[in-house]
């Protein structure tokens, strides 16, 4: 077997690296504290100038796809996931066309998808876009 410890360092060890995080900051402090309290607290992590990561091939395969799960909810909420995979979008992040698809499923107005959901009690919450 794999062992889920060794391969999550392996990932760490390759793909930890600073050059391809990002960081945004908001406080009620000056931005030369703010400045200060960032490079304390981030400078020791190693830029490794690895670029940002393509990985090969979907990442599920017809295998994972198309399956529906039932569980018993420990608390009262209703919701319902729907993931669907798609092909790099990356070379139109200009654009930002998984901005567009998130607005679309997202909206709360009369008509829309989270408000026919409200109705029939299917539902509490709606987000749609690229996975978090």
């Amino acid at each position: 077997g794999v062992s889920v410890r060794e391969a999550l360092l392996a990932f760490h060890a390759k793909f930890y690296s600073a050059d391809v995080m990002k960081l945004a900051v908001v406080g009620k402090e000056s931005l030369e504290e703010l400045e200060k309290m960032v490079v304390e607290s981030f400078s020791d992590i190693p830029n490794k100038n690895i670029g940002n990561p393509v990985f090969p091939g979907e990442p599920y395969t017809s295998k994972e796809l198309r399956k529906s799960l039932e569980v018993v909810p420990i608390k009262e909420n209703r919701s319902l996931d729907l993931a669907f995979p798609l092909c790099s979008i990356r070379e139109f992040y200009k654009s930002k066309p998984a901005s567009y698809i998130s607005h679309l499923i997202g909206h709360e107005s009369a008509g829309s998808i989270i408000s026919y959901l409200k109705k029939k009690n299917w539902a509490n919450d709606l987000w749609g876009g690229p996975a978090r």
